[in-house]
């Protein structure tokens, strides 16, 4: 497998699991604002946040990113997946180039990485999240069933996705 075709699954995957994180005219919040659409502020975690008053709690982007649905899959399996990184930079440079499908060696740049060894760097780190996607996919499935990403739900399943981020808090 090349780097490119690394990098054209992991932002296909990436795009598959986001939905729109547009702003929803009809919602405003007190000043008159736009507010986010209900199922982009449950992707990003900001649902339970508004049903707080005051949350010290820190964020848990592993249990958000981990969420199942009725039937124990995965919401946002790529996500997950890159929580599962132990190193936090590691975490933080995926989070950048997954997204990322046109200019990847900007995002290396930006996170420090000699030009001469981004190709590599790149490569091993999509490399390492591609083995842990086709791992968890293996587990959670046994090879049965494909994974169904937030484009192709059905509306009650989105429904379900953020009625779920609730829970999370």
């Amino acid at each position: 497998m090349s780097l490119h075709s690394l990098l054209r699954w992991a932002n296909r995957a990436y795009r598959a699991e986001t939905p729109e994180l547009g702003h929803a005219v009809a919602l405003t919040d007190e000043g008159g604002s736009p507010e986010m659409k209900p199922a982009a502020a449950a992707y990003l975690g900001l649902l339970a946040k508004r049903a707080l008053e005051q949350d010290t709690r820190p964020d848990n982007w592993k249990a958000l990113a981990g969420r199942r649905d009725a039937d124990g899959r995965y919401l946002t399996p790529l996500r997950y997946c890159i929580e599962l990184c132990p190193d936090p930079d590691e975490r933080a440079f995926l989070r950048s180039l997954v997204p990322e499908l046109y200019f990847p060696s900007e995002i290396a740049e930006i996170h420090g990485i000699p030009k001469w060894a981004a190709k590599y760097v790149m490569f091993a780190t999509l490399d390492r999240l591609r083995r842990t996607y086709d791992q968890l996919m293996r587990d959670q499935e046994k090879g049965t069933a494909r994974y169904v990403g937030w484009v192709s739900m059905s509306e009650s399943q989105r429904a379900a996705v953020v009625a779920g981020e609730k829970e999370v808090a």
